[in-house]
């Protein structure tokens, strides 16, 4: 006779998911449905584990609070230069700022 196989609960940022068979627990991790921040517990365990406890630490993707942050590059500085020194050439030669009152 075949031994059942164990399942799972995961705690998702208060949602609870499962019962999960253990491929299904990793799908749902490859998947990023569950993530190295959710809590794990075997059905009729009462020890909530992070899951990479449960599976295997290299099949755990970080979250993103693990990846190191990237800084956006907003315009500024040179290019807002630009388009001011645009804008005022524009007005400029348009005539409304030369005398003429024109746009």
């Amino acid at each position: 006779m075949m031994a059942a196989e164990r399942e799972y609960f995961a705690n998702c940022g208060g949602e609870l998911k499962g019962p999960l068979s253990l491929d299904q627990l990793k799908m749902e991790v490859q998947a990023d449905r569950i993530n190295s921040q959710d809590w794990v517990a075997a059905k009729g365990d009462p020890d909530w584990k992070p899951v990479g406890e449960v599976i295997a630490p290299a099949e755990v993707p970080p979250t993103l609070s693990a990846v190191p942050e990237t800084k956006s590059v907003e315009p500024g500085g040179f290019h807002q230069l630009l388009a001011v020194a645009a804008m005022l050439l524009l007005l400029v030669h348009g005539g409304w700022i030369s005398g003429n009152g024109k746009w």
